[in-house]
């Protein structure tokens, strides 16, 4: 179907006026529809390859954005097709359109201390405003997205079939995932012991997911909701920080580059905790520092298990990149180990 046909599924006011790429996405395509009554939507196809219960999917945002917006957070809203339903499908593609927030800004890099802060804030209240939420009511869109074990086993698969014969320049960095095997482990045997409460989190807390009002720059809400899903608050945590903490050099040959930065650390988690530490557990404020060790340690799993099998999933720039950046996540995951009692120290300052 041609674009303009597909849209005339949904319930949208006005004619359509224009409709052009929108945003730099990596998973869905999504465009900026203008109509004749001056109003905007967003227009996006769901990556079905990914998302693979598309039901499921956007009964969850349903769910969220609705609690959302009964707490008087702004939120996306769905805009149901014309036989009310939350997507459309066309063959093998589904299709969904939410309604613009006018006068928003979304931001690529946190290059500066305020963004940190905000970035902090949002997620704390989001995680504050989501534990009222029960979490069976969330169903799980990809399976075992953030299970680190499972994530080191999927690993084993690819070093037993070793496909292109590159697991023997891959041994040290083997090695070092199986001398960490324990903190791998960290959350989820937390979890699975209920030494931590499950909560409903994001899964994918990066600065482009956030909206700030383009007047003010205050956070309006957060958005791309499409990994919500039932697991830990530290997920989020420790991915927002390590991902402060790579930076621009995830692909870089120098993994010096890839360390703690205090300053920074200090500037997320006091915004955090201001938020969530009436929320969080004893167990859950003590794992805060492992957390970050855990999911670099994860996604140098994932970056290495992609190079054994010959970069399938993640775009490289250059033949060796994956390698590079598996030992990159490593270095850092090293590092935050052997910097956890200062982190652990800084934490606490806020807890006082």
């Amino acid at each position: 179907m041609e674009t303009n046909e597909l849209l005339s599924k949904f319930s949208i006011e006005g004619e359509i006026t224009k409709v052009v790429p929108f945003g730099n996405g990596h998973i869905n395509k999504t465009y900026k529809v203008s109509t004749s009554t001056h109003e905007h939507y967003l227009f996006q196809c769901v990556n079905g390859y990914v998302f693979h219960d598309i039901d499921d999917l956007m009964r969850n945002i349903l769910i969220v954005s609705n609690h959302l917006k009964y707490s008087k957070h702004e939120t996306l809203e769905i805009v149901k097709t014309k036989n009310n339903k939350l997507f459309f499908k066309d063959g093998d593609l589904y299709y969904r359109v939410y309604k613009y927030l006018e006068k928003t800004i979304s931001y690529e890099k946190l290059d500066k201390p305020e963004l940190i802060s905000k970035v902090a804030q949002a997620f704390g209240q989001l995680h504050n405003e989501l534990s009222s939420l029960d979490s069976c009511l969330i169903a799980e869109t990809i399976k075992d997205f953030h299970n680190t074990p499972k994530r080191i086993n999927n690993l084993l698969d690819a070093i037993k079939e070793d496909p292109l014969r590159r697991v023997y320049e891959c041994k040290d960095l083997i090695s070092f995932v199986f001398e960490h095997r324990e903190v791998a482990d960290t959350i989820m045997d937390a979890l699975e012991n209920a030494e931590i409460p499950e909560r409903i989190v994001h899964n994918d807390p990066k600065i482009n997911n956030v909206l700030f009002d383009e007047d003010t720059n205050e956070v309006r809400c957060v958005i791309d909701l499409d990994t919500i899903m039932p697991g830990s608050c530290l997920f989020d945590v420790g991915d927002a920080l390590r991902s402060i903490f790579t930076g621009d050099n995830e692909s870089s040959r120098d993994t010096s580059l890839l360390k703690v930065d205090f300053k920074k650390y200090d500037l997320y988690i006091s915004a955090y905790l201001k938020e969530m530490k009436d929320s969080l557990t004893k167990k859950e404020i003590e794992l805060i520092p492992a957390s970050i060790a855990t999911i670099a340690l994860e996604l140098g799993v994932r970056f290495l298990e992609d190079y054994i099998r010959g970069d399938k999933y993640f775009a490289i720039h250059f033949p060796d990149e994956n390698l590079v950046r598996a030992k990159g996540q490593f270095a850092l995951a090293q590092n935050v180990l052997e910097n956890t009692p200062k982190l652990k120290e800084i934490t606490e300052r806020y807890l006082k």
